[in-house]
Order: structure tokens, then sequence, then C-alpha cells
């Protein structure tokens, strides 16, 4: 028999082409869209890929010891070159565009490295050190925490620069009191009328019996003009004798400089950096491993010398130029002192001597002491004792009696109790230091 076929008529409008057409443009193009953002994804994380294996190459020293990453783009030739870090970068393109085996064995973009090259790089050492500074103060949050850093105020670091101008006085304070006491031994009797005018001037001072004190303003002044360790150490105490060539050191000779603008270090950044630098560098109370070049290196630092020796000279100078004008300001306002130091000084000129001399050495004797006072405090300080930045009268522990053995390198202040140590006192002056200085001398 016949087989009966039944075939359904198949067609197809103008306009449900023209839909179909639009469709078909629109999801190419979609797939093209997503093909294109696959490929620039892609590209972006070989690239970022090759940066991070590039910065594997960091130095391990610098990290473990100073919480600091940084790769030598001499290659340990001495001199930069950029042609062989760029072929570096290259092989690290090459090698994450490359598919690796398993799932990733077949490379569905079709990606072929053609060139690799760095855009810009940056140095430690641009802008005075601001990049490792800038690396430091984030190692140093991620560890103590913006919390937990202990500021300085700007007011300590501006009295810094008023107590060296304070400081610088007391020299020719103690010079003129000599010399008017000088002047008064060798000035003639006076006159009737002068002794009785003289007279009712040396009554604002009380009457004290000064039998075996010393005149401590020779002792001062010679101090003052030598000031070598020898004032604050005894001869049974080493010190450290290393010593460094500063032109070889970052901070003295010619430096490159990276293509990448460094970016500017902030008040709070600068404080947390100072906290950075009492925890990662050495100091005379903690010094250095042998190891180091110096073994004093917050004081080289601060003082940039090139002898262990020389830069704690350097900051001892700056310390005491703190602890004397501090001392002078406390003797000052307390009037008990200053009528001391007026008592002392009319004995040293003779009851008959002229009031405008006694006030000139009661000047001198009142510099003599803020000094002697502070070399107490200074050796404490370096002996590990905590000293306020500002005494009250109870604190002291020199008289005007005992003045002079102020001057025995044995002797040093009692420690107070809510004073600040020798390490505070360091952080005080990294405030008032430059931040060239700072950055650049760290990394030395």
């Amino acid at each position: 028999g016949m087989r009966r076929e039944n075939r359904a008529k198949g067609s197809m409008t103008v306009f449900l082409s023209m839909v179909l057409m639009v469709y078909m443009s629109l999801f190419l193009t979609l797939a093209e869209s997503i093909r294109l953002e696959i490929l620039s994804v892609r590209s972006m994380v070989i690239s970022e890929q090759a940066i991070e294996s590039l910065h594997s190459m960091y130095l391990d020293a610098l990290w473990e010891e100073y919480g600091v990453t940084g790769m030598d783009l001499s290659l340990g030739r001495g001199e930069i070159s950029m042609p062989e870090i760029d072929g570096i970068l290259m092989k690290y393109v090459e090698e994450n565009a490359s598919p690796a085996g398993g799932m990733l064995s077949v490379d569905y973009t079709g990606l072929r490295s053609e060139q690799a090259c760095m855009d810009s790089y940056g140095l430690l050492s641009d802008a005075g050190g601001a990049p490792f500074v800038s690396l430091a103060v984030k190692y140093q949050l991620s560890h103590v925490g913006a919390d937990l850093v202990d500021l300085v105020t700007d007011d300590l670091a501006a009295s810094l620069m008023d107590s060296e101008a304070i400081s610088s006085e007391l020299g020719a304070d103690i010079e003129q009191g000599s010399k008017a006491l000088e002047e008064a031994r060798n000035a003639p009797e006076p006159t009737d009328e002068e002794r009785e005018a003289w007279d009712q001037s040396r009554q604002a001072y009380p009457e004290k019996d000064w039998s075996g004190a010393q005149d401590p303003m020779p002792n001062a002044g010679s101090n003052l003009a030598g000031e070598l360790l020898s004032i604050y150490f005894p001869p049974e105490e080493e010190l450290s004798a290393k010593a460094i060539g500063l032109n070889e050191t970052l901070s003295h000779r010619n430096r490159e400089t990276g293509t990448e603008r460094a970016m500017d270090i902030g008040v709070s950044d600068r404080l947390i950096y100072e906290s950075y630098v009492l925890s990662k560098f050495s100091n005379f109370t903690e010094p250095a491993e042998e190891k180091h070049p110096l073994s004093y290196e917050t004081e080289y630092i601060l003082a940039g010398k090139a002898s262990d020796q020389e830069n704690l000279l350097g900051v001892i100078h700056r310390i005491m130029a703190m602890r004397e004008a501090e001392n002078l300001l406390s003797i000052m306002s307390d009037s008990a002192k200053i009528a001391e130091a007026g008592s002392f000084a009319t004995t040293l000129v003779g009851a008959s001597g002229n009031p405008a001399l006694i006030e000139i050495v009661k000047i001198g004797l009142i510099a003599s002491w803020a000094y002697g006072e502070s070399l107490l405090d200074m050796r404490a300080l370096l002996h590990g004792k905590k000293i306020p930045i500002i005494k009250a009268p109870e604190d002291w522990t020199s008289t005007l009696c005992t003045l002079a053995l102020c001057f025995d390198p044995h002797e040093q202040a009692r420690e107070i109790a809510h004073g600040i140590g020798y390490k505070e006192y360091l952080r005080i002056l990294l405030t008032a230091e430059k931040a060239e200085n700072l950055g650049l001398r760290s990394m030395d």
C-alpha cells in the first residue's frame, strides 16, 4: 500500500529574521566584550604576579633586622641596571603567562608576552629616605599599633631650641662672676660712706657659715670650656671605640634617584618613626652587637659623627643643654636658693664688698649650681636612672656647700621615680632633628 507522509511547512518572516540578527549581534558583542575583559584581567593578573615574583627578591637581612622590604636593583654589582631588571621581569611574565598543566594546560586566552619593563621605580634613599621611613612606619604600626606609640609633644621639641640658647649663656655668666670676684678681691678698701651705703644693700641676704665651702666657678668654667667625656665617666668605665668612614655612608656620598615621586612624611608618621628608631637601633644604654659598625646607633642618627664617642658626646651636649636650662629656671623660681646664692656671694666677695659685684658673683654661682646639678643628672641618665624634665626643690641632689663634689665623675644625681630615662630624652632630641637626617642616617 501507499504510505502517507505528513510534512509540516516551515517559514520565517522577514521580521523574525531581523530579530534573530539583532539577538545574534548582541550575543556576539557581549561574548567579545567578555573575551576582551578576560584578556584584560588575565594580563593584569600576569603583570601583578610578575611584579610579586620580582618583589620576592627582597633582601632577607633588611627584612629580618629592620622590618623593611627592599631589593638590590644593582643585583650585587653596585650600579643600578634597569635593563637587567626588565629582563628578569620579562622572564616572570613569560612563566606566569604559560600554561602550567592541569586545568590550565590549555591556554584559552592566547596571550603572548612581547615586552615587560618598569614604568617607574623608587629608591629607599629618595627624598631624604622618605620611602624607608614610610615602610618603617607601616612595620611599627603593624607591630605596636597607633594607640601604643608614645608620642612626644611639639612643646618639648620647641623647648629644646630655647634650652640651647639659655645654656650657651651659662659660660658667660660664670666667667663674669669669676672676673667680678677677682675685681672685688683686688679692689681698694671702701670709704666710710661707701661702706655705710653697701651695708644696707647686703642685708637682703641671710648670714650663713660658709666655712669649708669652695668657690665652684673655676671648676664649672673649665669643665664647660673642655666638655670631654671624662667629665661624665670615671676612668675605669670602658666606652666603645668603634668608628666608621663617613665618606662611605649613604648620607655623604652621591646618591642615585628613582623615577617615582616619594610621598611626604606627615607629622604623625614622623612621631611613629621616632618610636621605630628607638626600638630598632641601639643606643648607649642598649649598645649594639659586636658585628654592627657602631655600638651607639641612635646617637649616630642624632649627631652624625664618625665614632661612637663623638656621637655620644654630641648627644650629651644636647641633653646637658636641656638640663642646664631647666635647672637654671628651677633655681630662679626658688627664692630660697637665690637667697643662698646671694649669701655665699657676699661671703666670697667679703663683708665690705661692692653690692654690684656681689650680684654678678651671685649670678655666676647660680649658673655654676645649675651646671653642677646638670652634671649629676647627666651621669644618672647615662647609668639608667630617671630624672624629671623639670625638678621640684625637693628633687635636687646638690647644694652650694657640696657643689665641688659635682665635678667628680663618680657622683650622680639620685633617681626620681616620676622622671624619665635616657631613651625618653633621646626621643625628645629625635623630635627636634631634621627629617632628612633621621631617614638617611638610619640607612647608613
